[in-house]
């Protein structure tokens, strides 16, 4: 379960987190806005989801995903200088994306699995590289961050074992030891290097996984 916090509680943050309430792998743990009457703080109330006026508070919370929906620059901006190293941000243009795609219920939406699709935007928008493995260590997801600094693409590398896309992973340890790793400094066989934090997970179907998010270290 990821634990989201949305900052924005006008229409789109709204839109949002009547969206995000439908899949069981996204849990809001909270929504932020100054006006207290505005329209996704008072859906919030009704389903028991817990308001606020500020952010900055909550920032010692365990939170995975923060989305933007102010649409202030200088708000993301904030946003991007503060967050916990164990969350990503979001910017409001693609949450908006997300839920006009899933608004306008046309015949391509209809044909692609609504959650898988969801998945896929946000992940694919994510600066930092993720890579997700099961218990067999076969790599089961592989975004274009991830893809660009391994050099390879995610359909190769999706049903391959780590150790063909990251020889040097450590990933399979998480599963022995089932401890959270931070911060681990890795060098790829595309010579990039890049500091990663692994994270073991269990998902919807209970099963476990491991995810590890990286992000390329520049030179100095």
């Amino acid at each position: 379960m990821q634990n989201v916090l949305i900052i924005g509680a006008g229409k789109g943050g709204y839109a949002l987190l009547k969206l995000i309430e439908l899949a069981d792998y996204l849990q809001v743990i909270g929504i932020v806005d100054h006006n207290v009457n505005a329209p996704g703080i008072v859906f919030a109330r009704e389903k028991q989801i817990s308001t606020y006026t500020e952010w900055k508070p909550l920032l010692d919370q365990d939170i995975q995903i923060m989305i933007d929906m102010t649409g202030k620059a200088e708000v993301f901006e904030e946003l991007l200088a503060n967050r916990p190293s164990t969350a990503v941000l979001i910017p409001g243009a693609i949450a908006n994306l997300i839920v006009s795609l899933f608004e306008e219920k046309n015949n391509y939406i209809q044909i692609i699995d609504n959650k898988k699709m969801m998945q896929e935007l946000i992940f694919n928008s994510i600066e930092e590289g993720m890579i997700g493995i099961n218990e067999q260590g076969i790599v089961n997801f592989l975004n274009k961050s991830a893809a660009k600094m391994t050099k390879v693409p995610a359909e190769e590398a999706i049903g391959k074992h780590v150790y063909d896309v990251i020889s040097q992973s450590e990933l399979p340890k998480v599963f022995e030891f089932g401890r959270i790793e931070l911060n681990k400094e890795l060098t790829l066989e595309s010579g990039i290097k890049i500091v990663t934090s692994r994270y073991p997970m269990v998902n919807e179907d209970g099963k476990k996984l491991v995810l590890s998010r990286f992000s390329r270290i520049l030179p100095k």
